[in-house]
C-alpha cells in the first residue's frame, strides 16, 4: 500500500536547503550568485568597501530612475549608507567605479568606505545598500567579511554575514570585538607567507649575495673573501634591502605613497636581471648594497599593494605595518640563513664558478619572462613557470647545495670546473 505522496512544498525544501548551503560556501565573486556582492574590510574607524555590481542590473535601475547620465561615483555614494544603532549616520566614500572582469564575468566594481561618527566603532551598524534595490525588485545584495585584522581574516576566505532584497533592504553587521594581537599574529603570518611566495624578491636578493664570497680583480670574480668579510658583506647588502623596501612599504601603506603598479613589477623584474649580469661580470662591486637599497624601494612598493584594501586604521594600522614587516624579514632572514653557509664553504671550490654562472643564467632567464609579461600582460610565460617550478622545489635545492658543500669540505671533491674558475687568495678562513 502507498503512502499519502508528501506535499509539493516538502519536497522542495531540501532543494531550498541544498542550494542555500551552496550560496553561502561557494566562494565569493559576483558571478557566482545572482545579485550584487559587498566585501567590507573592517577597520578602527572605517570600512573599506567593494561592490561587485552586475552591469545589466545596474543599468536597468539607472534607466528606471532616468539617471543614466549621473556619474557612477555619485550614483554609488548616494546610495550605500550606513547607521550607528541609535542613527547616526556614516560618511561614504567612494573612490572608484570601473567596468571590468571578475573571474569569468564582467561586473562593474566600486571602492570606497564608510567612515563611522567619532566615539563609534564600525563593529556593530545598519547597513543599507539602494545602488540597485532601489529600483530593481528582483535583485539581490550578499554582503561578506572579508577583512578583520582584528578577528585575523586577511581575505582568503570571506564570510557571509548579511544578505538584502526589496523587502528588506537595511541589515545589521556585527562583528566581535577581536583583538591587536589576533590582528598581529594575521600579518606576522601574511608576511612570511608573502616572501615565501615571492620568488621574484627572493631571487634578486639570493642572486645578489652569490658574489657577497668574492672579490672583484678587473672585470672578473678572482678571489675569494675571508668569512668575515664575507657575513660582513651578507649583512650589508641585505639591511640595505631591508631598509629599502621598509622604507616604501610604511609610506605606500600609511600616507598612500605609489608609482604605477606596472612600472613596480617591470622594474622588480629587471632588477633581477642587473643583478644577474652582475654576476657574471663585475657591474658594480663593492656597491652591492647601494643597489640591493635602490632596488628595495620598488621592492617595497611591490609589498605595500598587497596591503592595499585592508581597510585598517588607528592603532590597527601601526601595529599590522609592523607585523608584516616583521614576518617579511624574518622569512627573508631564514632563507638567507640556509644558503648563505653552503655558499661560504664552496667559495673557494673551483666549482664555485660554474655555481655563480648557472644562477645567473637561470636568473636572467626568469627576469626576462618576468619583464615580457608585465609589460605585455601576458600569462605565465616558459621561464616565469620554470622559475616558479624551481622555487617550489626549493628545499631540495637547499639539500643539494648543503650537499655539495659537505661534499667538498670533507672529502675535496668538485663538481666540473668552469672555464674561468676565480683563483683561491691563498689564506683559509
Amino acid at each position: 500500500m502507498r503512502g499519502r505522496p508528501a506535499p509539493r512544498g516538502a519536497l522542495l525544501l531540501p532543494v531550498v536547503g541544498v542550494l542555500a548551503a551552496l550560496l553561502v560556501a561557494a566562494p565569493a565573486r559576483a558571478h557566482d550568485v545572482a545579485g550584487e556582492v559587498l566585501f567590507l574590510d573592517f577597520g578602527e574607524r572605517a570600512i573599506g568597501v567593494e561592490l561587485q555590481i552586475p552591469p545589466g542590473q545596474l543599468e536597468a535601475a539607472r534607466r528606471a530612475a532616468a539617471a543614466s547620465e549621473v556619474d557612477l561615483r555619485d550614483w554609488v555614494r548616494d546610495r550605500l549608507t550606513a547607521r550607528t544603532e541609535d542613527g547616526r549616520p556614516f560618511t561614504t566614500e567612494i573612490t572608484d567605479v570601473a567596468r571590468t572582469w571578475v573571474g569569468d564575468g564582467e561586473v562593474y566594481v566600486a571602492r570606497g568606505r564608510l567612515v563611522a561618527p567619532d566615539g563609534a566603532a564600525p563593529r556593530r551598524f545598519l547597513l543599507r545598500d539602494d545602488v540597485v534595490l532601489e529600483r530593481v525588485a528582483t535583485h539581490n545584495v550578499y554582503v561578506f567579511a572579508r577583512r578583520d585584522l582584528r578577528l585575523a581574516d586577511t581575505g582568503e576566505a570571506p564570510t557571509l554575514v548579511a544578505s538584502a532584497h526589496y523587502q528588506r533592504r537595511e541589515v545589521a553587521v556585527t562583528r566581535p570585538e577581536g583583538s591587536l594581537r589576533a590582528a598581529f599574529a594575521a600579518m606576522f603570518a601574511l608576511g612570511l607567507g608573502h616572501i615565501a611566495e615571492g620568488t621574484d624578491h627572493l631571487l634578486f636578493l639570493l642572486t645578489l649575495l652569490m658574489v657577497a664570497p668574492l672579490r672583484a680583480v678587473g672585470r672578473r670574480w678572482a678571489a675569494a673573501r675571508s668569512v668575515r668579510e664575507t657575513l660582513w658583506r651578507v649583512v650589508k647588502i641585505v639591511s640595505a634591502f631591508t631598509l629599502g623596501h621598509s622604507l616604501t612599504l610604511a609610506l605606500g601603506a600609511t600616507i598612500g605613497v605609489s608609482v604605477s603598479a606596472q612600472l613596480v613589477e617591470v622594474v622588480v623584474a629587471l632588477s633581477i636581471l642587473v643583478s644577474a649580469v652582475h654576476v657574471l661580470v663585475p657591474l658594480f662591486p663593492e656597491r652591492e648594497g647601494w643597489i640591493a637599497g635602490l632596488f628595495g624601494l620598488f621592492h617595497g612598493l611591490a609589498f605595500a599593494s598587497a596591503l592595499g584594501g585592508f581597510g585598517y586604521d588607528g592603532a590597527t594600522q601601526t601595529l599590522a605595518l609592523l607585523a608584516f614587516n616583521l614576518g617579511v624579514e624574518a622569512m627573508q632572514l631564514l632563507i638567507v640563513a640556509a644558503v648563505i653557509p653552503w655558499l661560504i664553504i664552496l667559495r673557494r671550490s673551483p666549482a664555485y664558478a660554474l655555481l655563480c654562472a648557472a644562477a645567473a643564467t637561470f636568473a636572467a632567464f626568469a627576469s626576462v619572462g618576468w619583464t615580457v609579461e608585465r609589460i605585455a600582460g601576458l600569462e605565465a610565460t616558459l621561464p616565469s613557470q620554470l622559475a616558479e617550478a624551481v622555487a617550489a622545489q626549493a628545499p631540495w635545492c637547499i639539500v643539494g647545495l648543503a650537499a655539495a658543500a659537505l661534499t667538498h669540505h670533507l672529502v675535496g671533491t668538485d663538481l666540473p670546473r668552469a672555464p674561468s674558475a676565480p683563483a683561491s687568495s691563498g689564506r683559509t678562513s
